[in-house]
């Protein structure tokens, strides 16, 4: 009951309606798309054909609407280190074809929305390109790849993922049915993504890599929608709760060797109980400071212009008044430079405090981080040494 009283709040800050040309329900929308390498079957779209090619699912009609969101769902694959499976949504200016990248043809124009499974961990990942130049890897493409706590998804057989594009924000959902399992990645002025009006097409594609056949995407309940945000809609609120930071037993790590294992486990113990002494870092997000940062230089630029209105107004009265009655103006001039010593004052205070903020949010964030360092950079060159007498063997 709670939950659902918390979506209809969320749901009050905007409106979705569906497109209802741009869609895969059931075989009946058929028309709507064009497979390549997939297969309609009663329960979704069937993204794989063969062992390591993957598959390319094309939306035949044009997205008119200028602010938009697309969702679909598809079940947990399940995969096991080193398995690799992705999945990626395009949003592009002419309809995509099949290829060895990322599914496509590396010939595009547009944006990419991907959700990589490496073992048991997940990356989202976002790319773009604007055709003039053709990318020979998928890594050429990417602004950015964000890799997210497997612990938001832990025990969950389903995912609905929803991109969002509009005017305020670009953003990416990932549900568990109904439940938000995380909304973190998101951009509020996106130019470096390109053009994300109309008039451009959907595809899906999928790649898979050492995966066994038997793991496959079904791809079901595509839907795409016109979306309108409200003025109450707030692009930086984070609704996703914060996955329990706790450390893993060796058991629990996806990684065929055993002293790999227990090697990042007693690293994530260690990191506990680095933070249990030291505290957690001080301070907010990196897009939280950014906001700070920006209110107070709108705040010190509010003061700068009344500073400068106080003295345009104390030099109209000097030549408006002369010194014939200068007398009868000191009162005024008393006041005007009351004015200017509390707006310095203020834009003072202002910088103070911010500078008081930063220095202390900085404190723990460097020390942790110069410690995390060191630690990362141990143990990643002995997982890497590891995995390669790993495939050494294996090969």
């Amino acid at each position: 009951m709670l939950l659902a009283a918390f979506f209809v709040a969320i749901k009050a800050d905007y409106n979705e309606t569906k497109i209802g040309d741009i869609r895969f329900i059931d075989k009946e929308d058929l028309k709507l798309v064009s497979l390549d390498h997939a297969i309609a079957k009663k329960e979704g779209i069937q993204m794989r054909v063969s062992a390591d090619k993957g598959s390319l699912v094309d939306f035949n009609h044009m997205n008119t609407k200028d602010e938009w969101s697309f969702e679909f769902k598809f079940k947990n694959l399940h995969l096991n280190y080193p398995e690799f499976a992705g999945i990626y949504l395009w949003y592009t200016d002419q309809k995509m074809h099949s290829g060895d990248f990322n599914g496509v043809n590396n010939r595009f124009s547009g944006l990419m929305t991907g959700i990589e499974f490496l073992g048991r961990g997940l990356e989202i990942v976002l790319g773009a390109n604007d055709g003039k130049e053709v990318p020979r890897h998928p890594d050429d493409i990417i602004i950015l790849r964000d890799t997210v706590n497997p612990e938001r998804f832990r025990d969950v057989n389903d995912f609905r993922i929803k991109v969002i594009s509009t005017k305020k924000n670009f953003k990416v959902e990932v549900y568990d049915d109904e439940r938000l399992l995380y909304d973190n990645l998101r951009f509020i002025e996106a130019p470096i993504l390109g053009p994300r009006e109309g008039k451009k097409y959907f595809s899906i594609s999928t790649q898979y890599h050492k995966v066994p056949m038997d793991k496959i995407f079904v791809i079901r309940d595509i839907q795409s929608y016109e979306r309108t945000e409200s003025r109450e809609y707030d692009p930086y609120k984070v609704h996703s709760e914060a996955p329990r930071d706790l450390p893993r037993y060796g058991t629990d790590i996806d990684h065929p060797s055993k002293e790999v294992q227990y090697m990042i486990s007693a690293v994530e113990h260690m990191m506990a109980y680095l933070r249990s002494i030291l505290g957690h870092p001080g301070g907010g997000t990196v897009l939280e400071s950014a906001m700070d940062a920006k209110n107070a230089v709108i705040s010190q630029q509010k003061q700068i212009r009344e500073i400068l209105t106080n003295t345009d107004n104390l030099s109209e009265s000097l030549k408006q008044n002369g010194t014939k009655i200068i007398g009868t103006k000191i009162g005024d001039l008393e006041l005007e430079v009351r004015n200017l010593q509390r707006s310095l004052f203020e834009t003072q205070h202002l910088v103070n405090e911010w500078g008081n903020k930063m220095s202390r949010m900085n404190n723990n964030i460097i020390l942790v981080f110069i410690i995390v360092a060191v630690i990362s950079l141990a143990v990643l060159v002995l997982i890497r040494k590891k995995t390669e007498a790993i495939v050494k063997k294996e090969s």
